[in-house]
């Protein structure tokens, strides 16, 4: 089956240097001695682990090595980030590095001209074949165009992986001359290629490779002439700010905000500045010089992220890995067996197979890794860029404090052990269809933002599901943490059984569909909305995300049994009798004196209805009075959609078993809710935040009662859902991983995430066909 893009690697500037020995190379790859897990007994990590793990071999290397600071951070396969400091932003005066320091990322900035250019690539207003002198040889710019070295036969390929033979402009004696007699010159980009007119070339286009600023110069160039826009804005409209990266700038000006201090060495004297190269953000230099060569800055943080999102595949709506990942030799320059491809370094080191990018600003060198068989990225920012004969460089520093964070994270002492189990996790996780049956939504869901721009990201961030915003549930998260299929909730709370309230309730059931259907409509290259339990397989096969339509509480319905179909028509395919309170259909688990002593007459009805329909009979919340009646009237198999389990902790909302028995003797599913306060007392002392490991012993006990083709997982999230371990959809694999190391198998954690909620649909549609 072909899946959604989730961790995902279909198929790297020269080298940076740290100034670090090699000595500390072997002591990064010793992980801390952590017992492997023992059956029944083993307990997932936590990310504190990992961090302490990570910490210890920072501060290792920091303390073994030559630089002021550093600043790592990672980003785990569950989703977890976190930063770590170490070291000094400033020697003087002396200030300690902080994880939200900002520092240059130099070269790696390139990567968001390549993704730009992929992207005017799929819209089909650039082709990576076309010679750049058709977009710039017959124009206004032909004149100086011609002075470039192979100008009439180099291609945006070319520009985009090296290929060009272009000298580097920043290596001409010239500029550096001006640089130093003007620290605070600025450049046009044409002045910036004029370094390199008239120069002899270094090879003919497409025969080799050679690393160069300049190509990425010229590249900007024919990017603003396609687009009809600047880089700089089109990359902050369509990459920064969507995915959230809120602590990523273009380097503009002189003066850089919460910038920690960069050094050069007093070996290597710049502009007549022999350590620091600026003071309380303001640049010896002006940094403006890199525009597309390089041109940002941000917080480590968010380089993880960006990384992350562009090499998983995840940074744009179109598939563009196969052409990212299409590199040419790149080994004298990265490293054995290195290539590059298009703004990204493709390696192989310590077992690890790697695509990421490395950049040196005056001052800084910045790396950033993403590794796709462990699900794991991480940026390594250092306010150093001296080198030496005795140094290693920060991609082999990533490698080994991957290393160490996968065998924290597996708690294993072995480090290739851990990461084949992690690989091998991973890989189960991509290829199980994962559905979550509960995820609460609002009627602005979807909905054009304001024109107003102080609003109109606010807004987007909440109600834009192409966003990573505030949500716990969006398109990023669902494919950063390979959550396939979500059941969009249309919730109604319980209000008065008159026809007014009656009233109230339908027109805002008919607002939470409009809003679900508006999502589908507006983004169909991203999700489609599943009307029958095949559509699911079917959808997630074309490689989109896919929304099915629960309604949680019939209250909506009023007296009027008609509704039910009309909601059927509108995409429902289950839902709930009753939420917090009772009503017209049933009572519910609270308040404990009842209304109705169980289903009402209308309640009977109206599973009938959804019986006929083809609509999933939902019991979370009833009774269990409402709950065994309701069991025993519908001809189907009904389903909880996001319940706990009452013998692991007494809450009211949990089944007990008796009622899973009847489920399960009607051939329904219980959905395990991952919300706190229903798997575990939050009042209890000293005890923690319900987590993942909470909700597998919930299952567990389900499983053991009940039979595994009876136990389904939802998360309640955006209603209150969500736990340690998993509490976004960023975080999903930590339930597979879990499940794993309890020893369920594949097939079992298949049945658990997607199987037997269809198969339970599948079987409500056969009977509505029969009937």
């Amino acid at each position: 089956m072909s899946r959604v893009s989730f961790l995902g690697y279909q198929r790297v500037e020269p080298r940076m240097i740290l100034n670090i020995p090699l000595a500390v190379l072997p002591a990064l790859s010793v992980p801390l001695a952590l017992a492997p897990p023992q059956g029944d007994e083993a307990k997932a990590p936590s990310a504190s682990s990992v961090e302490t793990a990570l910490r210890s071999a920072l501060g290792d290397l920091h303390e073994r090595g030559d630089f002021p600071g550093a600043t790592l951070a990672v980003i785990l396969p569950n989703g977890r980030e976190f930063t770590i400091a170490v070291g000094k932003s400033s020697l003087e005066p002396a200030e300690d590095m902080r994880p939200t320091h900002q520092m240059p990322w130099g070269s790696v900035g390139k990567t968001f001209v390549a993704a730009m250019a992929l992207d005017l690539i799929a819209k089909g207003k650039l082709q990576l074949e076309d010679r750049v002198a058709t977009h710039l040889g017959a124009s206004d710019e032909s004149r100086w165009f011609a002075r470039l070295p192979n100008h009439d036969t180099i291609t945006i390929r070319d520009l985009l992986r090296h290929t060009s033979g272009l000298p580097r402009y920043v290596f001409a004696r010239s500029f550096w001359n001006e640089l130093r007699a003007d620290p605070a010159k600025t450049w046009s980009p044409r002045e910036l290629l004029g370094y390199v007119f008239d120069s002899k070339p270094l090879f003919e286009p497409g025969t080799n490779f050679a690393y160069s600023d300049t190509n990425y110069i010229l590249l900007g160039i024919v990017l603003e002439k396609v687009a009809k826009t600047k880089v700089y804005d089109w990359v902050l409209e369509n990459l920064v700010r969507p995915n959230d990266l809120q602590h990523t700038e273009p380097m503009t000006s002189r003066k850089l905000k919460d910038v920690a201090q960069g050094h050069v060495g007093v070996t290597k004297p710049l502009v007549g500045s022999p350590l620091a190269i600026g003071e309380d953000g303001l640049f010896v230099i002006n940094p403006q010089f890199e525009w597309c060569g390089g041109g940002w800055y941000g917080s480590a943080l968010d380089l993880a992220r960006w990384g992350r999102l562009l090499w998983s595949g995840q940074a744009l709506r179109h598939s563009y890995l196969q052409s990212l990942t299409n590199g040419v030799d790149a080994a004298r320059a990265f490293g054995p067996r290195a290539q590059y491809g298009i703004g990204a370094i493709l390696r192989q080191d310590g077992g690890l197979r790697s695509i990421g990018h490395d950049g040196v600003f005056p001052g800084y060198s910045a790396t950033v890794d993403w590794f796709p068989d462990i699900g794991i990225a991480c940026a390594l920012l250092v306010n150093e860029d001296g080198q030496r004969e005795t140094g290693i460089d920060g991609h082999a520093a990533l490698v080994e404090l991957v290393r160490t964070a996968v065998a924290a994270y597996e708690n294993e002492a072995d480090v290739d052990t851990a990461v084949t189990r992690l690989r091998d996790a991973l890989e189960l996780h991509r290829s199980t269809l994962t559905i979550d049956t509960h995820k609460d939504i609002s009627p602005l869901l979807g909905k054009e933002p304001p024109h107003d721009p102080e609003q109109h990201w606010k807004f987007r961030r909440s109600f834009d599901p192409t966003v990573r915003g505030t949500c716990q549930v969006d398109f990023p998260k669902m494919r950063q943490g390979g959550l396939d299929c979500a059941f969009f909730i249309v919730y109604v709370g319980q209000g008065p059984l008159t026809d007014n309230g009656f009233h109230r309730a339908k027109s805002t059931a008919l607002e939470k569909f409009d809003a679900i259907h508006r999502m589908a409509l507006r983004f169909p290259e991203q999700l489609e909305l599943a009307l029958r339990a095949e559509d699911v397989e079917r959808i997630t096969a074309r490689g989109k995300l896919v929304a099915c339509i629960g309604i949680e509480n019939g209250y909506p319905m009023g007296n009027d049994l008609g509704l039910i179909e009309e909601f059927y028509r509108r995409g429902a395919r289950y839902m709930g009798i009753t939420h917090n309170k009772h009503n017209q259909l049933g009572d519910s688990h609270t308040p404990q004196e009842p209304l109705n002593g169980g289903l009402t007459e209308l309640g009977r009805s109206a599973i009938a209805e959804m019986n006929r329909l083809g609509i999933m009979v939902d019991v979370s919340h009833t009774s269990k009075r409402t709950m065994l009646e309701a069991v025993r009237h519908s001809k189907a198999p009904v389903l909880a959609s996001h319940s706990a389990i009452h013998a692991i902790y007494a809450h009211g909302r949990n089944l007990d078993d008796e009622q899973l028995r009847a489920l399960a003797a009607g051939g329904g599913v219980v959905q395990v809710v991952a919300f706190a306060s229903y798997l575990d007392d939050p009042k209890r002392p000293s005890k923690p935040r319900a987590s993942v490991v909470d909700l597998c012993d919930h299952i567990d006990h389900a499983v053991r009662l009940i039979g595994i083709d009876h136990v389904a997982i939802s998360s309640d999230f955006d209603g209150g859902g969500g736990i340690v371990g998993w509490n976004s959809a960023a975080e999903t694999f930590e339930v597979t991983h879990e499940l794993l190391r309890r020893g369920y198998s594949k097939s079992d954690i298949a049945k658990l995430w997607s199987g037997n909620t269809l198969r339970v649909w599948k079987a409500v549609e056969e009977h509505a066909r029969r009937h």
